[in-house]
């Protein structure tokens, strides 16, 4: 048996090589681990704001506009339920709402689409609404009913789901529908409480442990200061 010896130069080249391989383990671990927190961080300051949406009240349906639903679609021959559910996923019911591309107010009428359907103020509850119902109800006339389709054009337009002889091949599309689809098996006046028991019960669970965790960043602070604040209210 023989056995080999290194000598003090190369133990020491081990040692380095070793010692190198040690840190940059201990560096991609660090960069894991401070990713895996800004995304968590992320996560949670999500959860925020919907909190924050869903105690503020903007998520409910007034009883004033509910009145304007239930016109809209004896007007236009569609489902007031239909109706309520795209303006929750459109704006969660907000008449101020403007979109990154354009859109305005609870239904989301793109300036051009507005102007079609003879919307002069797309900021008026009633003017916004009774176009999104117009919209829909002709999207639904041109897909002989199919609701799926009809909610694809009125989120993706109709010459896509013409293209495409079907829902698109978009996440926010199908995710979109689905979310609709979603809010219509539910009460519409109800649906609103029940979202906001369950954003209580992620939001305590998710401050607790991000609390323990000591990985909340400045600006989640601030809006869980603000989330304090409206349930203060």
């Amino acid at each position: 048996m023989s056995i080999t010896i290194l000598n003090y130069h190369d133990q020491a080249f081990v040692d380095q090589i070793n010692a190198e391989a040690a840190a940059r383990a201990e560096a991609e671990r660090a960069a894991a681990e401070a990713a895996k927190a800004q995304a968590a961080s992320s996560d949670f300051s999500s959860v925020l704001t919907n909190a924050t949406d869903a105690y503020s009240g903007s998520t409910t349906c007034s009883g004033d506009l509910s009145a304007i639903f239930d016109e809209a679609a004896n007007t236009y021959g569609v489902s007031s339920t239909l109706l309520k559910s795209i303006a929750r996923a459109e704006s969660n019911f907000n008449t101020s709402a403007v979109s990154s591309a354009g859109a305005v107010g609870i239904m989301q009428l793109m300036p051009a689409t507005a102007a079609s359907l003879g919307v002069t103020d797309s900021y008026d509850a009633y003017q916004n609404i009774m176009g999104g119902a117009n919209l829909i109800s002709q999207l639904l006339a041109k897909y002989n009913g199919d609701t799926s389709l009809a909610l694809a054009a009125y989120n993706a337009g109709s010459a896509n789901v013409d293209k495409y002889g079907g829902i698109p091949p978009f996440s926010e599309t199908q995710n979109y529908v689905q979310k609709v689809l979603s809010y219509m098996g539910s009460d519409t006046n109800t649906v609103a409480s029940a979202s906001t028991a369950e954003t209580s019960e992620d939001v305590a669970t998710t401050v607790s442990n991000f609390i323990a965790a000591n990985n909340i960043s400045q600006d989640t602070v601030e809006k869980l200061l603000t989330l304090l604040e409206v349930l203060n209210a």
